[in-house]
């Protein structure tokens, strides 16, 4: 009896110790990978993301393959400290695979109740590359990605003309302290490629709903913004935009003053 229940545990400590470096090896298999699939998350610098498409061929220049797939922002890489900004690239590299990944959009609560207190959306792509002959960039900030980041002050679009960009309805519900929202075109897009901020950003109603002062500058950086005359007519859409989803009150920057929209 004394001999058979020694077995037993004989026989159940292997047990564990084989499931226990099975997933050793399971999870050392997630790094070992040469290819992301749909559903797997990768991170880069401060953020995590979901691929939502597998990396395929868009184009073939001079014999070379130029593969990309796409993702979403899902929220912070909990390996890095807080960051006071939080950057949205046009596309990023995932460092395990290779793999590049354009960012077609960030996921509802990805960072609600965050404390950043300032949004970067870069897009811009290698001029070198061609990737712009084949895609044009679109991001979609979903409902509540932005929800309740009390400490946001500033957003700002670089290349606004060259993404779709689309904000959907309470993306940034509850952000009370944001006062400005400043874009500068993209110097490596050309026309055609370089369009109206009419046609290339889509704000839903209720989109900044809570908030009740909002100023706008197209075409420039905030930090540079009294340095320059302005465009009353990028200006004003982008103001009209931000008022008509909401915003009590929106004022644009034209002219060296800054002009409340009516």
């Amino acid at each position: 009896m004394e001999k058979k229940l020694q077995n037993h545990l004989a026989s159940v400590v292997f047990s564990l110790l084989a499931f226990a470096m099975l997933l050793c090896f399971s999870k050392s298999m997630v790094y070992a990978k040469d290819h992301l699939s749909k559903g797997d998350i990768f991170y880069y610098d401060d953020l995590k993301y979901k691929v939502v498409e597998e990396s395929s061929t868009l184009f073939v220049s001079s014999g070379k393959e130029f593969k990309y797939g796409k993702a979403q922002v899902v929220g912070l890489n909990p390996d890095r400290s807080q960051p006071f900004q939080v950057s949205i690239k046009s596309y990023v590299r995932c460092a395990e695979t290779g793999e590049e990944f354009f960012i077609v959009s960030v996921a509802k609560n990805a960072f609600k109740n965050n404390a950043l207190s300032r949004l970067c959306i870069e897009y811009s792509f290698d001029p070198n590359t061609g990737v712009k002959d084949y895609y044009f960039p679109s991001l979609n900030i979903m409902s509540g990605s932005f929800k309740n980041c009390s400490d946001l002050e500033e957003i700002e679009i670089h290349g606004a003309q060259a993404v779709n960009l689309t904000i959907e309805k309470n993306a940034f519900k509850g952000c009370k302290n944001l006062k400005y929202i400043g874009c500068s075109s993209n110097n490596e897009i050309n026309p055609p490629y370089l369009k109206s901020v009419k046609d290339t950003i889509k704000i839903k109603k209720g989109a900044f709903s809570g908030i009740k002062k909002i100023n706008v500058c197209y075409g420039v950086l905030y930090s540079a913004m009294r340095n320059h005359e302005g465009s009353d007519k990028e200006h004003k859409a982008l103001a009209k935009m931000i008022k008509k989803s909401g915003v009590k009150t929106v004022k644009y920057w034209y002219a060296y003053k800054m002009r409340k929209v009516k």
